[in-house]
């Protein structure tokens, strides 16, 4: 656009009509990407993470946060809807101390468990919801 607005001679008038006329032009090629971009990835997101992410949103008070205890090589912690309110949680090392100690820490009431790392380590959570692999629980 700014080469075309370059090439044309004439007054400053007619070299800004063509640097709106780039601009328009410009917008209406790149109009679809932004949503498109947006689509393939939701589309392409495993069923069960994004039940668990509707579990955790449907679940949570807008203010709370929620203990995550996934894989690092799971995006759900770190790259999907809930990260911002996510406190991540390594499942190899989260024990029932550091599991209650983080939820106090970070006043996040819920831990999301990934049930193929093993059983959930605390015995007095309370079950809220299932969602595929991953089990949503309160933490007292």
């Amino acid at each position: 656009a700014c080469w075309l607005v370059r090439q044309v001679r004439g007054s400053p008038v007619v070299r800004v009509r063509w640097l709106v006329l780039a601009v328009l032009l410009l917008a209406l090629l790149l109009r679809g990407g932004m949503q498109t971009g947006t689509r393939y990835v939701l589309d392409n997101q495993p069923p069960d993470q994004v039940a668990a992410v509707a579990l955790v949103n449907a679940t949570l008070a807008p203010d709370e946060r929620v203990l995550t205890a996934v894989p690092p090589e799971l995006p759900l912690a770190k790259y999907s809807a809930i990260a911002h309110r996510a406190v991540v949680l390594s499942p190899d090392t989260a024990d029932a101390t550091l599991i209650q100690d983080a939820a106090q820490q970070y006043n996040a009431p819920y831990l999301l468990w990934d049930e193929r790392s093993g059983a959930m380590p605390l015995a007095d959570a309370v079950a809220v919801g299932q969602a595929g692999r991953y089990g949503l629980y309160r933490v007292r």
